[in-house]
C-alpha cells in the first residue's frame, strides 16, 4: 500500500545490526521511509526485525516504548 523506499526497525540495543545516527537520516532525504517501533513487551521478535532494516539507538539500555519513539522523533528532527 505505501510502497515505501525504505523500512526501518527500531531494535533494543544490542539486536540492531548498526546505530542510528544523524548521517544515516540525512543520507534518506527525499525518500519515502517506514520506522516501525514495537509497541508491546518484548518488542520486535526477530523475524520482524528482519522485515526491515534493523537499527537501534546509541543507548546501553531498553528505555520501553515511549522513550524509544521520543528519542527517534528527535533523531529525525535534529537531521532535518
Amino acid at each position: 500500500l505505501l510502497q515505501p523506499d525504505q523500512v526501518f526497525t527500531i531494535a533494543p540495543p544490542k539486536y540492531g545490526k548498526e546505530v542510528i545516527t544523524t548521517k544515516l537520516i540525512q543520507s534518506l532525504h527525499g525518500k519515502k521511509t517506514v520506522v516501525i517501533i514495537g509497541g508491546s513487551d518484548p518488542g520486535l521478535s526477530r523475524r520482524e526485525l528482519d522485515m526491515g532494516r534493523a537499527v537501534e539507538l546509541p543507548v546501553s539500555m531498553d528505555l520501553g516504548t515511549i522513550g524509544t519513539l521520543t528519542l527517534t522523533l528527535y533523531f529525525i528532527r535534529e537531521a532535518q
